[in-house]
């Protein structure tokens, strides 16, 4: 059936013929300085996933580019996305070969564009499968932004908010101490973007080892007031500190009152008091902003 007719038969609104390919034929990038390189280029081969190929193909295409020729004059095809896919082949094909069976072919879809388009198309396709550790995402935003990007155009590309974007950046601000406990999950990303980030390095992984000891938590919005407290030499996991009077009443004041519930606003200025989240804190924390009663 030709293009044409098998787009209307089937009620497709447009049509984009697969590729198929040997997958050793396929080039993965392992080179580190090759612009395109991924870390997880170099993951081990996942049995499950091979099995899984082995009995049911690639079911989802992978997207390679052109990037010139071989010896023998054929286009040298280098994997953007889908390199576990093509690995995960390679060694079902190996094991259909010893049986005696016909080696599978990995159909793809190639594109065109830039070094930069085609690295958002990595970042994207490993966002939407497993994300990155903390610091292994905070890498790969560094070289995308090093393309030139903007914060607001990686903030896009990597699924999260512009603010959530400078926090990862923040991290490689870090003695490599507190990004290590980040890696390891011992330290929360967040804590240390927020908190650690603004300490001179040398100081970092002193005030880390000496919280770790106390057994300070180190997690949430308590971790975090830990770490400002160990900046400011103040003891770990102390007593909140009580806001002034005139903070209190300023915001009292500013709390919204449309549903005419005083009552509500009193006890979230209490918890505010006493160092917590009022609850509803998101429909008032601009309210108190503007009255200047937090930052």
């Amino acid at each position: 059936m030709g293009g044409i007719n098998q787009v209307q038969a089937t009620g497709s609104k447009g049509r984009k013929d697969l590729l198929q390919f040997d997958p050793d034929d396929l080039v993965i990038i392992t080179d580190k300085v090759h612009p395109l390189y991924d870390p997880r280029a170099e993951l081990p081969v996942s049995e499950s996933l091979v099995l899984n190929v082995k009995a049911l193909g690639v079911l989802q295409p992978i997207i390679v580019r052109r990037n010139g020729e071989r010896a023998d004059g054929m286009a040298t095809m280098e994997v953007v996305a889908g390199r576990q896919r093509v690995k995960a082949a390679r060694e079902a094909n190996k094991r259909i070969r010893a049986e005696g069976g016909a080696p599978m072919l990995v159909g793809a879809i190639v594109k065109r564009g830039d070094d930069a388009s085609l690295f958002a198309t990595i970042v994207a396709e490993n966002e939407a499968r497993q994300a990155d550790s903390p610091m292994g995402r905070a890498r790969k935003l560094a070289r995308y932004m090093a393309f030139g990007v903007s914060e607001a155009e990686a903030a896009v590309v990597f699924n999260c908010s512009e603010s959530t974007i400078r926090n990862w950046l923040a991290l490689l601000d870090c003695d490599k101490s507190v990004q290590d406990a980040v890696e390891a999950g011992r330290l929360p990303a967040t804590t240390a973007a927020q908190q650690f980030a603004k300490m001179p390095r040398e100081e970092q992984a002193a005030h880390l080892a000496n919280l770790v000891e106390s057994g300070a938590t180190l997690s949430g919005e308590a971790g975090r007031e830990n770490v400002r407290r160990a900046r400011t030499g103040e003891d770990a996991d102390a007593k909140p500190r009580m806001v002034t009077r005139s903070k209190v009443e300023r915001a009292i004041k500013a709390l919204p009152r449309g549903r005419g519930e005083y009552q509500d606003g009193f006890r979230a200025a209490l918890d505010w008091m006493t160092g917590g989240k009022p609850q509803g804190w998101s429909d008032v924390k601009s309210a108190l902003k503007e009255a200047g009663v937090v930052e």
